[in-house]
């Protein structure tokens, strides 16, 4: 909707260019037309892109913990932000130093929700299993029964939610 409303403002230019200069104007206009939708087009797909990345690191930055397993067989990193105790953000990276592109990156990052077991313990997508020990401050997670990493921890956050 957007590239079409863009596509019909430009269509004035040669008229307004007509309209001033006859010729010379229309000219002018059909030939800046193009470049004009081809920057507004350009500049429209990275703001979003922009966007979509600022919501993410947004979504990263306050995750009150942050659980990493790394994969010996295919060196793939899964990695869960738990948000709250409601929505956690999971991001698979298959290799460290890989260059995804914008779908590829799309593909990796899903969110899902967090589900109480009881009191001490959440379950994530019927896989991952956190147990939170309240008073000795610790936690331990494990997905399909393996443990994983538990790379931070915000007890402030953990304590407000509870």
């Amino acid at each position: 909707m957007c590239v079409f409303t863009l596509l019909i403002t430009t269509l004035s230019f040669p008229v307004i260019g007509f309209i001033h200069k006859r010729w010379k104007g229309l000219a002018l206009g059909c030939l800046i037309q193009p470049i004009v939708c081809i920057v507004a087009i350009v500049a429209t797909t990275f703001g979003i892109e922009a966007y979509a990345e600022y919501r993410i690191d947004k979504q990263k930055a306050s995750a009150m913990l942050t659980l990493r397993k790394k994969t010996a067989t295919d060196g793939a990193v899964h990695t869960w932000y738990l948000k709250d105790f409601e929505e956690c953000l999971y991001e698979n990276k298959n290799r460290e130093d890989d260059v995804t592109t914008h779908r590829e990156k799309e593909e990796s990052i899903k969110l899902f929700d967090v589900v109480p077991l009881d009191s001490s313990s959440v379950s994530i997508d019927d896989r991952v299993v956190v147990r939170f020990d309240y008073k000795k401050r610790q936690i331990t997670a494990t997905d399909f029964g393996e443990p994983i990493e538990v790379v931070s921890i915000d007890w402030d956050k953990i304590s407000g939610k509870r």
